[in-house]
């Protein structure tokens, strides 16, 4: 569920970063209606948790003592919140580019002078409605699986879970505001190089994959696995395998009876193993040891750095669509807002294709790789086997699932992980093949590499458009009062991108407050025969020409 709510989250941001709102030197302005906008941006953020609330109190009445019912109930009503997760995000896609939920954000919050935390303020209607929808089924979750947790704690919890995959987005946008409130030469510096945000953006990823043990313990209430019989196991079996990490860490679930072990963590000095309280007491130790044999089989295998080459596989992937897909959204010619919401929506339906279908086949398989390398460490499939077992029915979950819903697992269901380590044990080679790397990272760090720097190279002018840099540097330089120089840089911008009525309005805007009426005349009539839905340019132009005493034939 938290991978569910996750890909939301980004959702909501391909959308809503995809939206642009109006400034004085854009072309085409933007307009709320607030008795229109308002209610329904609060029907979109508080119906779907209400209604999945009222589900939840339903399937709560009928409730029997039978567990394997009470399991399909309770997978059930995560299908349910998964479908309303859908509705939310279907709502906000409607609140960004039907009720311009930008524009509202942006005039209620003009007193804050960094843009791009003001952009992020859009996605509180979004997170507040994707919370609503998780604690709606807060009291049968807690019901089923006997749990002690409140609604404070699941609430905390969930929120904290939540913006941990926002940290990147919210990092990017701190920076970019820091350096539009740096002094204009910094400003023209970052924009006349814009490899330099690319830059940032890898530096941010790899900061994540390195730091994220660090933002997982603190969001977790942690402590260090105590001295005792399962911390010299562990210990041992590290030692054997020639495992390194920094600690074993206790994940205090505070009655959740959640049990699992994980791995965070790319390099030994911040790398950590987490196990939940609800394993270290439900579990025999032989059972403890073999699921950390699986997550010692993650570091062992080198899974994170895989994961890592396979995310920078996506981001070349994304440079490939940007250059050569969405262009041709963009010259079809229609309305500004519509080619957002495409752009968004391609670059959403690439993401997810590459995220959910190819990234979870291969999450499934070092599944798989992981489980073997726990039964040839510790040498006990059958305890394995006990323990994956114990797993599924302490977390309520199905031992089986569908062969569709295996597609988009990150696991392999139980009854696979059982039949996988069955035949390894038989000794089946399609079983066996799994003790060699199924994946290899050093061709793919090549291959990946390569492809980025020949897609920078050969596609520098799309990824980097002359036209669009003059533009900004024209605008910065307009921010400043420096009118000359603004002018300058926008004659440059339309030159070069002759298609383009915003540099044309700009100038129209640039020599009317230099007193020049007869050049921004001109100016704005170049912006008009370019794109003659410039209402803004249209509506200078006339004041101008009123002024004049011309008139328009």
């Amino acid at each position: 569920m938290i991978q569910q709510t996750a890909l939301m989250l980004i959702a909501g941001l391909v959308f809503l970063f995809s939206f642009t709102t109006g400034s004085e030197l854009s072309p085409q302005p933007y307009t709320v209606n607030l008795a229109l906008s308002i209610p329904l941006i609060l029907v979109f953020t508080f119906v779907p948790g209400l209604l999945s609330y009222f589900l939840g109190r339903r399937a709560i009445k009928r409730l029997t003592d039978d567990r394997s019912r009470q399991i399909i109930q309770l997978q059930l009503s995560k299908r349910y919140a998964f479908l309303f997760g859908l509705v939310v995000i279907t709502g906000f896609v409607f609140e960004v580019f039907y009720l311009k939920l930008p524009v509202l954000v942006d005039n209620a919050f003009s007193f804050l002078s960094f843009e791009n935390t003001r952009t992020l303020i859009n996605m509180v209607p979004l997170v507040i409605a994707i919370l609503l929808t998780r604690l709606a089924i807060f009291e049968l979750d807690r019901q089923v699986r006997n749990t002690s947790w409140n609604r404070r704690r699941f609430f905390s919890l969930n929120l904290k879970l939540m913006l941990f995959p926002l940290l990147p987005f919210i990092a990017y946008s701190l920076i970019g505001d820091l350096i539009a409130h740096s002094p204009i030469s910094v400003r023209i510096f970052f924009i006349s190089q814009p490899y330099l945000y690319w830059v940032i953006i890898l530096s941010i990823i790899a900061v994540m994959y390195l730091k994220a043990p660090s933002f997982v313990r603190r969001i977790w209430q942690t402590h260090s696995l105590p001295s005792g019989e399962i911390r010299d196991r562990i210990d041992a079996l590290a030692k054997k395998e020639n495992i390194r990490y920094r600690d074993a860490l206790v994940w205090n679930t505070a009655g959740g009876k959640i049990a699992n072990a994980g791995m965070a963590g790319l390099l030994p000095g911040s790398r950590y193993i987490f196990l939940t309280d609800a394993l270290l007491n439900d579990f025999t130790v032989d059972e403890i040891e073999t699921v950390v044999a699986h997550e010692f089989g993650h570091i062992k295998h080198k899974h994170m750095l895989a994961y890592l080459v396979f995310s920078l596989g996506y981001l070349a992937f994304y440079v490939f669509l940007y250059v050569r897909a969405l262009p041709i959204i963009e010259r079809l010619g229609a309305n500004p807002i519509y080619i957002a919401f495409f752009s968004a929506a391609l670059t959403l339906m690439v993401f997810y294709a590459y995220f959910i279908f190819i990234f979870r086949f291969l999450s499934r398989k070092f599944e798989k790789q992981s489980d073997l390398y726990a039964v040839d460490s510790t040498g006990k499939p059958e305890t394995f086997k006990s323990a994956l077992l114990r797993l599924s029915a302490v977390n309520y979950m199905p031992r089986r699932a569908p062969r569709l819903t295996e597609l988009v697992r990150t696991h392999p269901s139980v009854f696979l992980r059982l039949e996988f380590i069955d035949a390894a044990m038989q000794g089946n080679p399609r079983a066996l093949k799994y003790r060699r790397p199924i994946f290899n990272i050093g061709l793919a760090s090549i291959l990946v590499l390569l492809a980025l720097s020949l897609l920078f190279v050969v596609n520098s002018k799309a990824l980097f458009p002359p036209g669009e840099i003059h533009y900004e540097m024209g605008r910065e330089y307009a921010i400043d009062g420096m009118i000359d120089e603004a002018i300058s840089e926008f004659s440059k911008s339309a030159r070069t991108s002759p298609q383009s009525d915003g540099a044309h309005y700009a100038l129209g805007i640039l020599y009317a407050e230099k007193g020049v009426m007869e050049r921004a005349i001109s100016e704005f009539e170049k912006a008009l025969k370019i794109n003659p839905k410039n209402v803004k340019a249209r509506e200078k132009l006339e004041k101008l020409q009123a002024a004049a005493g011309v008139h328009d034939e």
